[in-house]
């Protein structure tokens, strides 16, 4: 046999010899290549040779298949003649930046994108406008239910500046005049422009656990505004429900002006005007100086009138119903300028009128312990509180007022020193006491507040302490009544003079023994 001579390639850098241009020998149904590659440096590297596997790399000489370069290049092959790769006259392709096949998305995910996103912004903007709806009829029904309210008092709404309304904003002017009325609203109800827009806030002057007090000027009249946290809506409407009681308005009960609701949306305020006193509470008060004697028994003495207005009900067609505060405290009394007090803060309170026969204690559920631990009663503490008994709420009410007394009669000048101010059972429990403390001490324990040795030298001082103590009671059905103590601190008030304080009838207090056998036959502990 004949040898034939084997086909050759023009080899350009990697060659068999080792050498930079030679040739190589190539393999039977094997092809030459030439390619040339875009280096990262920006000139063309060229390359030539044999392919050295048909199976492994021949496919590499197809334009549309994948090849083991990298970046910008041009292969091609040949296997027509010796050196044939030496005439294969080529040139770079121009860059196209196209995706990777098989690393770019695909259409049909694409329309599902496209879809999708638009679809689910639509769900999104429904639920918000469902939501804003249904935020909108809950506004509409709050200010419904105010209107209802005003109604039901038989007080005119004030309508502020509307033009089409001309004629109601007379009333205006009238505040003074209203504010004289029997009607306990004050205000009427501020429905289709709210008033809370009418007011300018001048700062903050107190926070309580419902929300925060500000002095704000309202047609150039001070004016107090409780702002409540909308989480406490129930306690605002209650307040409110209250203060609108027919025939509730008193000189010694805070003056109501107004109820209102700010907000839109999710943000909603809700307002309590008042009328401004700036001494503040009782509390605050006493803080900031002694008192003489004559002052104590006016503070106690209006006090106890505007509770005894509450506790009264008054019968007839628009009468008003007995109303129990449930939250007597010093904080809850506020100190008016003539030096008399007024009750505030009616968001726990309830009311019972005889014609009904039943106890109202608004429109949510409450528990039986409601008020300030430090002032609760021993029966509201140790949970022997009767809630049927409207009874019990007013007895419980002159357990705490008793210990307001004692807050008052502790801060007077005795021998031209005054005491000092000091809360209820401060030397027995801390400033703020859980129930299971108050229970030890006012229940287990029999505690009260410590009763000085010199007040019995005195002789209004020791009426007024003996009168305290009889009201503080461990038993409810032993305790003055409201209207009796009254009768009692006016005795004192007028210097002891007139009908005398120690006479009492069934309707004045509780069915109990006389005062004077119970103040003798009653032994309190003090500590």
């Amino acid at each position: 046999t004949l040898d034939v001579p084997r086909m050759q390639c023009r080899c350009i850098v990697d060659c068999p010899d080792h050498k930079y241009n030679s040739t190589c020998d190539l393999k039977p149904n094997a092809k030459c290549f030439k390619k040339i590659r875009l280096h990262e440096d920006g000139y063309e590297e060229l390359r030539a040779g044999c392919l050295s596997s048909q199976d492994e790399f021949l496919n590499q000489c197809h334009s549309r298949a994948e090849t083991e370069f990298e970046g910008l290049v041009a292969v091609e092959c040949c296997n027509n003649g010796t050196m044939c790769n030496d005439h294969l006259d080529m040139v770079l392709p121009e860059y196209i930046d196209e995706p990777v096949n098989g690393s770019g998305p695909s259409s049909d995910v694409v329309i599902v994108i496209a879809v999708t996103i638009p679809l689910f912004c639509l769900l999104f903007g429904l639920i918000i406008l469902l939501y804003y709806i249904r935020l909108c009829r809950r506004e509409k029904l709050r200010r419904q239910q105010i209107e209802s309210e005003n109604k039901k008092a038989m007080c005119p709404v004030l309508y502020g500046n509307d033009p089409s309304l001309r004629g109601h904003n007379e009333m205006m002017g009238d505040w003074p005049s209203l504010a004289g009325t029997s009607s306990g609203s004050g205000m009427p109800l501020l429905v289709q422009r709210t008033i809370s827009r009418q007011i300018e806030i001048v700062r903050e002057i107190g926070k309580g656990r419902y929300g925060t007090v500000s002095l704000g000027k309202w047609k150039d009249e001070k004016v107090a505004l409780k702002i409540f946290n909308s989480t406490d809506e129930d306690s605002w409407f209650r307040e409110t429900e209250i203060y609108q009681t027919v025939l509730l308005r008193h000189d010694n009960v805070l003056g109501f002006i107004a109820a209102d609701i700010s907000g839109a949306g999710s943000w909603t305020q809700l307002y309590l005007i008042t009328e401004y006193h700036k001494h503040g509470s009782l509390y605050d008060y006493l803080h900031t100086k002694p008192i003489v004697l004559a002052e104590a028994l006016k503070l106690a003495y209006s006090a106890c009138c505007g509770l005894a207005h509450l506790h009264t009900e008054i019968a007839g067609t628009q009468g008003k119903p007995a109303i129990a505060h449930r939250d007597v405290k010093s904080k809850n009394i506020l100190v008016k300028n003539d030096g008399e007090c007024c009750v505030a803060d009616m968001g726990l309170a309830v009311c019972f009128s005889r014609l009904h026969e039943k106890i109202d204690i608004g429109s949510y559920d409450r528990s039986n312990r409601q008020g300030t631990k430090r002032y609760m009663s021993p029966e509201v503490l140790d949970q022997t509180f009767h809630p049927e008994s409207f009874e019990a709420y007013k007895a419980s009410d002159v357990y705490s007022f008793a210990l307001v007394m004692w807050e008052v009669i502790n801060r007077i000048i005795v021998n031209g020193v005054g005491g000092e101010y000091m809360v209820p059972y401060h030397d027995a429990v801390g400033e703020d006491p859980d129930f299971d403390e108050m229970r030890k001490v006012v229940v287990l324990e029999g505690m009260r507040p410590e009763i000085h040795v010199g007040w019995h030298a005195h002789k209004i001082i020791s009426t007024y302490s003996a009168t305290m103590q009889e009201c503080w009671s461990a038993r409810p059905d032993s305790r003055l009544s409201m209207l009796r103590l009254r009768k009692t601190l006016n005795f004192l008030v007028n210097g002891g003079r007139g009908a005398a304080g120690s006479a009492s009838s069934e309707s004045d207090r509780k069915p109990s023994t006389s005062s004077n056998s119970s103040l003798k036959e009653e032994k309190i502990p003090t500590y």
